[in-house]
């Protein structure tokens, strides 16, 4: 559903509304996509310790890792709606010559889909849990249903006269919509889960900084080959411009969202064989990961 969409939508605001709108809507995601970075890595090793400490039955280790993740997230969520609000407003001084009459329309675009990323990042470590117990087939019907019916909302909204304000809105519904979900699932699938102020420790969020650390280097290197190309574009040659650009683009993207789907299973399956100090099954993983990496290379 992730890569059909990636073709349907922006024909369709392509055709509904235009060229210039369409590249309105890339820059904004363009924009928010560095907010991410704010969380320094911490939400990809939810998964990875709570799978290690379920392996072995240590459901405080979870309880520690989750209460954790959850007070850092809600911090960085914190920051990411004050960076929102922030750039929202300065919009118009900063791309008020490219933008022109389409600024009021990307200053909410802006708002609402960083108010999506805020939400998302204050309960993502509820994500971390469900994978963490390996329940991915929850985790993806999650995931589709709410996207099936985020972008069904749009199609309706583009018919029916919306504009990227409706989009936007949109959006920011179907994400909180499956960070309710996750939050829902988390306590039904990891019995005894319990969120606690007090197992929050120096030690703990060194651990998530230090293993989620890894995993930023090559998002902050990925940031600046893609998203800051796209701010570069519309700051001299405007959204439209971006629109082109951002098609083809767009394709390798979608193709990376299949592979990365299937490389998260990694992380989490790898942290259980540590917790259980399965040093064959480590070897295993490792060869048959590299095997069927090749394969889809």
């Amino acid at each position: 559903m992730f890569i059909v969409a990636g073709f349907i939508m922006p024909r369709m605001i392509d055709r509904r509304l235009g060229q210039e709108l369409l590249g309105v809507w890339d820059f904004a995601w363009s924009l928010v996509s560095y907010f991410g970075l704010v969380q320094a890595g911490v939400g990809s090793s939810v998964n990875r310790y709570v799978a290690k400490y379920r392996a072995v039955g240590d459901v405080s280790g979870v309880n520690r890792i989750a209460s954790t993740a959850f007070c850092i997230q809600n911090v960085a969520a914190t920051v990411v709606m004050a960076l929102t609000i922030a750039i929202s407003l300065l919009l118009p001084r900063l791309f008020g010559a490219r933008l022109g009459e389409n600024i009021p329309d990307a200053q909410w675009v802006v708002f609402l889909l960083g108010s999506s990323i805020a939400i998302q990042m204050s309960l993502g470590a509820f994500s971390g849990v469900v994978t963490g117990c390996h329940r991915w087939g929850l985790h993806n019907a999650i995931k589709s249903v709410c996207h099936t019916a985020t972008v069904a909302g749009m199609i309706t909204a583009l018919l029916y006269g919306g504009g990227l304000r409706s989009l936007s809105a949109i959006t920011l519904a179907g994400l909180t919509l499956d960070s309710v979900a996750h939050v829902i699932l988390a306590h039904r699938v990891c019995g005894g889960l319990r969120l606690r102020l007090s197992l929050v420790n120096w030690r703990t969020v060194r651990e998530l900084f230090v293993f989620g650390g890894k995993t930023l280097i090559p998002s902050v290197a990925n940031m600046l080959l893609n998203q800051t190309i796209s701010v570069l574009i519309v700051a001299y040659l405007g959204p439209v411009a971006l629109a082109l650009y951002a098609r083809p683009r767009s394709l390798i993207r979608h193709m990376n969202t299949l592979v990365n789907k299937m490389a998260m299973t990694l992380t989490p399956t790898a942290g259980s064989l540590q917790g259980a100090n399965d040093q064959k099954g480590t070897r295993e993983l490792l060869i048959k990961s590299v095997r069927y990496s090749l394969y889809i290379a």
